[in-house]
């Protein structure tokens, strides 16, 4: 271990990364909350962003590409989910595994998913079939998503449910 501590030392860059690591973290963090606030934050944490990348460009160009690439990762991974929750299909025919079976006296409440995404199941409690976790059922049916908010700034089912993926 000290042999790396002692190659890290000599490293050509490592005076430069020695006392500005926390711009990074703050990049990080920045990058992290970007992708879960609303529309209207999402300018104003961006721009924040493009500030301090430009401060770091000016100061550190090391530190900058470091910056740079892990951004652009974040952000990539992101707008991937993004590109894949957008393009699910509507129409649902393939084999679902049972994650969770939530129990009331008149339903079950029943969470499948694919490996992708999950589907959320309501199955009577008198029908012929109940449902038990790591069973797997091939479906076919129609994926309805969750409707918007009814009231203004009251609770989101829909975005609620898209956070618990």
């Amino acid at each position: 271990m000290s042999q790396f501590l002692i190659r890290l030392k000599h490293w050509l860059h490592y005076n430069n990364f020695k006392g500005n690591y926390h711009f990074v973290v703050v990049i990080l963090a920045l990058t992290f909350l970007l992708t879960s606030v609303p529309i209207l934050e999402k300018f104003f944490i961006a721009s924040l962003i493009i500030g301090i990348l430009i401060y770091i460009f000016i100061k550190h160009k090391q530190l900058f590409f470091l910056s740079i690439t892990i951004t652009l990762s974040i952000i990539s991974v992101y707008f991937l989910k993004i590109i894949l929750y957008n393009n699910a299909k509507e129409v649902l025919t393939q084999k679902l595994i049972v994650k969770e079976v939530e129990e009331t006296e008149r339903y079950q409440k029943v969470i499948l998913s694919n490996g992708y995404f999950k589907y959320l199941y309501y199955n009577k409690k008198d029908s012929p079939f109940l449902v038990k976790v790591g069973d797997i059922y091939y479906i076919d049916g129609r994926v309805v998503k969750q409707n918007k908010e009814s009231t203004p700034h009251g609770f989101d089912y829909a975005r609620y449910l898209k956070y618990q993926n």
